[in-house]
């Protein structure tokens, strides 16, 4: 019999096909449209086709400057508009919003909007990431008549179940740029760049809109309007679908400007030093590093700077690992939940003498994934790392759960809604306003990322949940967030990746497999099968370490015992041990305590400033004061087109004598 996940793959291949098989690409002539933030914006007049009540709203932009917000009505959101069909006017009739895309303006995350017909009530979602300014994104927002999906550069942001219809017959006109009444007096005004601005008259899949924002889209199935904003010239907007939704551009503050480039898009090249020159010596404490910058597609650039005192390292840092906790949860096979409670108080109570800067708990928080009260064990235990007048830290204790199988129900079934009580005690909705999380797979948090910094070192960690046959369309996320943050160290944590004699499980060979050709990738850290066990493998010269502890089998279901990585970036070490807050004691054997060597000594550095909007091909240029008279220092940039980045070598030079 054929599965629903195999029917679900098959159609999006099938939508994909067609999708690429109706659609031309426009040639790539690398134009947008950029908004003043005054009185600029795209009008399109009444436009009644537009009004949808399943669709996709998808555009790239970049934000150059505060712009001034609309409000979408009551219940709703101050936002700086993007692509809209109307704002707050009335409720309850005809003059209601149908759809509101747009960058909130109290926190400046993405947000999306629509008004119901049943009620008018205001449907607000907002996303996690903070805008940058003079940054290219993608956004898109999915509704399919029940739940609204909010994504950024492809990821899932936010989602919300609604079960309402949008008012899909508002007489509020379409704009780019601004919101519209219903009399077309536009109300906010984006400042910043416009490009690539599609809706389709569906909810797109996520695959979709990752596959295809990489790519100028001219018509397609289900494809009812496309602004390229590739004219260059003039005030006229002309739409690509073949429905004839042509724009005009609206007021005096806008200008063309170079856009986004798709297909073929290459990364910058390596950055050419300037001055000083490597090893300079009697360098001035106040000075400026530059670079020469260049992009094969011509695409201005973002250069940021890193420095600090050379041979410097940042301090030791700890990861903590609790393996599988489900007898403790479950008060099963001698496990008692003061032996859970005693992990998490212990790390409490050592989180600032051993620089805790992140906690992975390896799966199976419970025996029985549908039993409320192991899940309320749990959530008890985990609590005490949220409590920031114990910690010390706002947030509390960064920590994130791998879905295990003990934590499915059925037991170990991947598929379908198997996971409901994981998501209720540890879902988005516990994790989404910390900054330390990174987004999700799909519609609930099974498969996550999160991100933390420590010691001048950035930091990636994902969660696949188990699943011993993982989905491609999961591998390929996986793979596509280790791309769009090269710049952190990566950490995979997911529950059943090696067995006791060192082999692969079959999810943790098709894990490595799939992101070992990513040099941040550090480790993957698991659980699942009772006892000690570790592996290296070399890829293009980078060593991935996997390291399995699960300490079930032991006396009381696991006697207390966690894992301990010690990363020592002075030392170019991380230290493994084994330790128990219950029993007090150290495992000293060689499978429980033991020291992985790895290059740590880009450790240290502080940003000193991010330089946006740097044109290919010329010199980018940072001054870097308030340094100590006779002391080495050493630094780096790294240079993005919005797509990719590299990272440069490092150069030193030494300051002179006051």
């Amino acid at each position: 019999m054929v599965s629903r996940t195999q029917q679900f793959r098959s159609r999006i291949i099938i939508a994909v096909l067609l999708t690429f098989l109706t659609s031309s690409a426009q040639a790539q002539t690398n134009k947008a449209l950029s908004l003043g933030g005054v009185d600029g914006y795209v009008s399109f007049g009444p436009a009644p086709s537009l009004g949808l009540t399943n669709f996709t709203l998808e555009t790239w932009f970049r934000r150059d400057g505060v712009g001034a917000a609309a409000y979408t009505g009551g219940g709703g959101v101050m936002a700086i508009p993007l692509f809209t069909k109307g704002r707050g006017e009335d409720d309850g009739s005809n003059v209601d919003m149908n759809y509101f895309l747009g960058i909130r303006a109290s926190d400046g995350v993405l947000v999306a909007d629509f008004e119901d017909k049943d009620t008018g009530a205001n449907h607000p979602i907002a996303g996690l990431t903070t805008i940058r300014n003079n940054t290219w994104y993608h956004a898109a927002v999915t509704y399919n008549g029940s739940q609204w999906q909010l994504f950024l550069n492809g990821v899932l942001e936010a989602e919300l179940t609604v079960n309402k219809l949008p008012r899909n017959d508002s007489i509020q006109p379409p704009a780019l740029g601004s919101a519209l009444d219903s009399t077309g007096v536009p109300q906010g005004f984006f400042a910043g760049a416009l490009d690539e601005v599609r809706i389709w008259n569906y909810a797109r899949p996520q695959q979709q809109i990752k596959d295809g924002m990489r790519q100028q889209i001219a018509s397609a199935t289900g494809l009812i309007a496309r602004w390229g904003l590739n004219e260059g010239g003039g005030t006229a907007i002309t739409d690509s679908s073949g429905r004839g939704i042509n724009g005009t551009i609206q007021g005096t503050n806008w200008l063309w400007t170079g856009g986004v480039t798709f297909a073929g898009n290459q990364a910058p090249t390596l950055p050419v030093l300037v001055s000083p020159a490597n090893n300079a010596l009697n360098i001035s404490t106040a000075l400026n590093l530059s670079v020469t910058v260049a992009d094969p597609d011509s695409s201005n650039l973002i250069v940021t700077y890193y420095g600090k005192v050379a041979g410097s390292a940042g301090a030791d840092f700890s990861l903590i690992a609790l393996p599988d906790t489900q007898y403790y949860a479950s008060n099963l096979n001698g496990g008692t939940m003061a032996m859970f409670n005693a992990q998490t108080q212990w790390i409490v109570n050592q989180r600032a003498a051993r620089n805790i800067a992140y906690v992975a708990h390896l799966g199976d928080c419970v025996e029985h994934g549908n039993n409320t009260s192991e899940w309320n064990n749990v959530d008890a235990a985990m609590r005490g790392l949220e409590n920031s007048a114990t910690t010390g830290l706002n947030e509390g204790v960064p920590f994130g759960i791998a879905v295990g199988n003990h934590d499915q129900s059925p037991l170990g079934n991947p598929d379908g809604n198997t996971t409901k009580l994981y998501n209720q005690f540890f879902g988005t909705a516990r994790f989404f306003k910390r900054s330390y999380y990174g987004g999700r797979y799909g519609s609930n948090q099974d498969n996550h990322f999160q991100l933390f910094s420590a010691s001048g070192m950035d930091f990636i960690v994902l969660y696949p949940e188990f699943d011993e046959t993982p989905d491609t369309a999961i591998l390929n996320w996986a793979d596509n967030l280790l791309k769009t943050y090269n710049n952190r160290r990566a950490i995979v944590v997911s529950h059943y990746l090696l067995n006791l004699n060192g082999t692969f499980s079959p999810q943790g060979q098709a894990v490595y497999d799939a992101l070992k050709n990513n040099p941040n990738l550090l480790l993957l850290l698991c659980g699942h099968v009772p006892g000690e066990s570790r592996r290296q493998d070399n890829f293009n010269g980078q060593t991935v370490h996997t390291l399995l502890a699960d300490f079930q089998d032991l006396r009381n279901g696991g006697d207390g015992w966690l894992r301990m990585l010690e990363f020592s970036p002075t030392n170019n070490q991380v230290r493994v041990k084994t330790y128990s807050p219950t029993l007090n004691i150290y495992d000293q054997t060689a499978t429980s305590q033991f020291t992985l060597a790895y290059n740590l000594q880009d450790s240290g550095f502080t940003t000193i400033r991010a330089n946006p909007n740097i044109a290919s091909g010329t010199v980018a240029t940072n001054n870097w004061s308030g340094l100590q008279p006779n002391t080495e220092y050493e630094w780096y940039v790294t240079v993005g087109d919005g797509f990719s980045s590299v990272t440069s070598p490092h150069w030193k030079f030494k300051t002179g004598a006051t």
